[in-house]
């Protein structure tokens, strides 16, 4: 390989890694939060780390509603959904940031072709059928991003990722906070059925005593009507406390994403010992930053700040290679000979005119 070639050949190419740092996309500004910073009492650093880093099975106490939280992040079908969609984006972002990269690899190709008479080169008595034959390892299409519209490409690609990636522990937050829900209103509806069915009994004692009463002439019939009445009303609270504690069980089994085990950790006792108290109070506001879907908005914005980029770069010329070292022969026998040393060098540009004011839209 002679050196003018290397010259030539390496001279777009250090030109193109040293424009590579080279965006047209607006610089990015993390907007502020519309809160005061500070509250009257805030506690200390320390306090605020703490809570920022507590976790559901810190922040519940019941056993068995951390075992059902635990299977609900198995098994629920929304985040599984949610879980896919990351693999998704980070898929497409490995996709889109290969583009940075050439790509190179090996081929061959063949081409026999037959001319008439009067487009032979050597004149009407050359053969007429003429072979080719080309191996050798090449570059295809590879774009120097001078006005990084692929490197903004491959940011908005990433951000688009990493959003996703927050979505779904949103998804799972959200989770974590259904089946919390869930579990506590079966809970409470199981407590309150216990309360029913002792107040049924009582009102049915009551009324046994009102009817004694009114058989020997003791109690009227306004006693009896009144007795009756209370008994009629507790027990249509409990048929009511009966199918809301159904309707609370069928609920917590459709956030869970499959049937409630029989075999669970024995319950706590119901009651407002089940949640951590202990929280600080007058956390400072920049813990907001932390949250999932405020991370995951400040990522979509970030990919948005991207694609401005890419669109702007869309007005300037585009630059690609195409390249090729190898051999080439008219005998395949003889293709690979000291003396059928081969190489192109095709670089083409490109420039948008008109595009029906797609380029301008794309940019705004």
């Amino acid at each position: 390989m002679s050196r003018r070639f290397l010259k030539t050949t390496v001279s777009p190419l250090v030109l193109a890694l040293s424009l590579a740092a080279c965006s047209l996309a607006p610089t990015y500004q993390q907007p502020e939060a519309p809160v005061p910073a500070t509250y009257p009492g805030q506690v200390g650093e320390a306090s605020a780390q703490q809570a920022a880093l507590l976790g559901w099975k810190s922040f519940f106490r019941d056993d068995r509603l951390k075992a059902l939280i635990e299977l609900a992040l198995e098994e629920n079908r929304d985040l599984r959904l949610a879980m896919q969609r990351v693999e998704e984006a980070r898929a497409q972002f490995g996709i889109q940031d290969s583009e940075r990269l050439p790509s190179i690899g090996i081929g061959g190709t063949g081409q026999i072709q037959r001319l008439p008479p009067q487009l032979r080169q050597g004149g009407p008595d050359s053969p007429s059928v003429s072979r080719t034959y080309q191996a050798g390892v090449g570059i295809t299409a590879f774009e120097l991003d001078f006005f990084g519209r692929v490197k903004n490409l491959s940011e908005a690609a990433y951000q688009q990722y990493l959003a996703s990636e927050q979505a779904s522990r949103t998804v799972e937050i959200s989770l974590v906070a259904q089946v919390a829900e869930a579990y506590f209103k079966l809970r409470a509806a199981e407590e309150q059925l216990g309360l029913l069915e002792k107040t049924l009994e009582a009102r049915q004692g009551t009324y046994d005593i009102v009817r004694t009463h009114y058989d020997n002439g003791i109690a009227s019939a306004l006693d009896l009507n009144q007795a009756q009445s209370q008994l009629d009303s507790a027990r249509a609270a409990l048929a009511e406390t009966r199918r809301q504690r159904e309707q609370a069980g069928n609920a917590l089994q459709l956030v869970l994403g499959t049937e409630i085990p029989t075999q669970l950790p024995e319950a706590a006792p119901f009651g407002k010992d089940q949640l951590l108290a202990n929280i600080p109070v007058g956390l400072p506001s920049d813990l907001l930053i932390r949250r999932p879907d405020i991370i995951s908005s400040e990522h979509a914005l970030k990919g948005a700040n991207a694609n401005i980029g890419a669109a702007r770069a869309a007005f300037f010329p585009r630059i690609s290679i195409t390249g090729l070292l190898g051999f080439a022969s008219p005998e395949l026998g003889h293709l690979f000979g000291s003396n059928r040393r081969f190489w192109s060098y095709s670089p083409e540009i490109t420039m948008p005119i008109f595009s029906g004011g797609v380029t301008g839209n794309l940019a705004l």
